[in-house]
């Protein structure tokens, strides 16, 4: 199991994991797998990612019976993996629009590739703020307060 750590803007600061095996039933260190599953693409075609109910349901048939809590689960990540993090990327102009603190570019990158479904909901649920309408610039990327 995987757990992206967030700072308080979103950004991903890091990768916490722990993996468990019904040959010795105990959870163990993640982490190497963590990073092969992101740079081995033998390795990342075998990998699918899950949500808790499918995850649970394997637990039970490898024998490891009722996935715990999330509480509990937290506890077995033994490794923490730090990402590589910089200030924004400015792009354009430094000067931030009226009413705003400052102006970000954001580039959004993503694993693996889109399927057309999934890049129609994204195209749908995030839209680019278009600079002639002031309108449409108050409806830009909500700010964080990582003060």
């Amino acid at each position: 199991m995987e757990e992206f750590v967030r700072d308080c803007d979103w950004s991903t600061l890091g990768l916490r994991s722990a993996g468990w095996t019904p040959a010795d039933g105990g959870w163990w260190s993640f982490a190497s797998f963590s990073r092969g599953m992101r740079t081995d693409p033998k390795l990342s075609g075998r990998v699918t990612p899950v949500g808790r109910g499918a995850a649970e349901a394997s637990y039970r048939q490898l024998g490891g019976g009722r996935l715990p809590a999330e509480a509990v689960l937290r506890t077995y990540f033994r490794h923490y993996e730090p990402f590589p993090t910089a200030p924004p990327l400015r792009l354009g102009p430094a000067d931030a629009p009226d009413g705003f603190h400052e102006q970000r570019v954001y580039r959004v990158l993503f694993a693996k590739d889109l399927r057309a479904d999934q890049l129609a909901n994204l195209s749908a649920g995030w839209r680019t703020p278009a600079e002639d309408d002031p309108a449409d610039q108050a409806r830009g990327m909500p700010a964080a307060d990582c003060g």
